[in-house]
C-alpha cells in the first residue's frame, strides 16, 4: 500500500476498497483481508480472469459454499472467492476505474 496522502480512494464497499496512487501509478485493492497492487495492464489482466471465471471453476468447497482460488504468480499467495465474492469485486473494479477516468479528466 502507498502512502495515503497520494493515494486517491476511487470506490469503497463494506468488505472493500479500491485506490489510485498518483506516486508510483497503481491501484490498490483491499478486499477482507487481502491486499494487491496492480499497474493498469496487471488490473486489466486481473479482470479478465474475473470476468473468464464460470461455474465449475468454482470446485472448492468451504463450509457448505462453492468457492475459486485465484493464485498469484508472484508467490504462492491467493484468493478464496465465493461466485458473490467475485461478483462484488468486479463491480467495484468497473466503478472505481471509470471514477478513476473522470478525475483524469477533471485534472486535466
Amino acid at each position: 500500500m502507498c502512502n495515503t496522502q497520494s493515494s486517491l480512494t476511487l470506490n469503497e464497499t463494506d468488505e472493500a476498497q479500491m485506490s489510485w496512487c498518483s506516486d508510483c501509478q497503481c491501484y490498490s485493492l483491499v478486499y477482507r483481508s487481502s491486499c494487491a497492487s496492480f499497474n493498469r495492464a496487471e488490473l486489466a489482466q486481473f479482470q479478465r480472469v474475473l470476468d473468464q471465471l464460470t461455474i465449475d471453476k468454482f470446485c472448492y468447497d468451504f463450509l457448505g459454499q462453492p468457492y475459486v482460488i485465484l493464485h498469484s504468480s508472484r508467490a504462492y499467495v491467493g484468493f478464496c472467492l465465493s461466485q458473490q465474492d467475485v461478483s462484488a469485486l468486479k463491480r467495484l473494479i468497473r466503478e472505481a476505474l471509470t471514477i478513476h477516468e473522470v478525475y483524469q479528466l477533471i485534472q486535466s
